[in-house]
């Protein structure tokens, strides 16, 4: 039984081996290939809920669990027709629910094997996004929040829109073809929105090494939840991995060529 990657995980001896993600290779933007309405302007199914008219839309092709629904009215992701069509989830304003919580939004797609960035782009507007989750889990759905270092692929917390961040991504690395769903986990409550123009998929060739490396032996835990980051041997979180390089991906070992 695999119980995890995080300091009081078994996992670590349990890696299902030693991968070469080729960076001297191009990266293929693949979003198109498995994805449907992934960007602006998002399509819908027609309103989100009777009494608050025709600017809140039904989003189409995403998956959605744990809506909810507060006097008639459903709080879940959806598209708004006041932000440019985006992908937009809000609760408290307009008067959505005031607390969504594990609620997940998804598209389940069939994945060869790779090494995957799967990145949202917030939209021009709010993009309040603290404290939810880029993730990827294999089969249909993804795990509530709690659960994400245990079943998850990978997992990424998403920071707030700023500068610095345009954006969120999560790495995850698939060693055999298989169905995965890939999206978000949202918590936000009180008086918050966030909006996205865009989601992309990007994928990197790699190869399975067998025997290991030369000089390669057991891995230390990190002290930190492995999620969706990139630690190398000695558990240190790294942020700029560099070519040459072994390092943990989405509880792989990956050779960075």
């Amino acid at each position: 039984v695999r119980l995890g990657f995080g300091p009081d995980g078994d996992a670590w001896t349990l890696s299902t081996g030693v991968f070469s993600l080729n960076f001297d290779e191009s990266s293929t933007e693949v979003t198109s290939r498995y994805f449907v309405n992934y960007k602006e302007p998002f399509r819908s199914n027609g309103r989100l809920n009777e009494s608050q008219g025709d600017r809140f839309k039904q989003l189409a092709s995403w998956s959605l669990d744990g809506e909810v629904v507060e006097g008639g009215i459903t709080t879940c992701a959806h598209v708004d027709s006041d932000k440019n069509n985006d992908l937009t989830i809000t609760t408290g304003w307009d008067g959505f629910s005031t607390s969504l919580q594990n609620h997940k939004v998804y598209q389940t797609i069939s994945l060869p094997a790779g090494a995957y960035e799967f990145t949202a782009i917030y939209g021009e507007n709010e993009g309040n996004a603290s404290g939810c989750y880029l993730a990827a889990a294999l089969g249909t759905g993804l795990p509530d929040t709690e659960k994400l270092e245990l079943e998850a692929l990978g997992y990424a917390e998403m920071q707030a829109k700023s500068d610095v961040y345009p954006s969120n991504s999560l790495f995850f690395v698939l060693p055999e073809a298989g169905e995965v769903s890939v999206g978000m986990v949202v918590n936000m409550g009180g008086m918050s929105c966030t909006s996205f123009s865009a989601f992309s998929l990007t994928k990197y060739p790699f190869e399975r090494i067998e025997p290991l490396p030369e000089g390669i032996g057991t891995v230390v835990q990190p002290a930190t939840k492995q999620g969706g980051a990139i630690y190398d041997l000695s558990g240190r979180r790294v942020t700029r991995p560099e070519r040459g390089g072994v390092y943990i991906i989405g509880g792989q070992k990956v050779v960075l060529k």
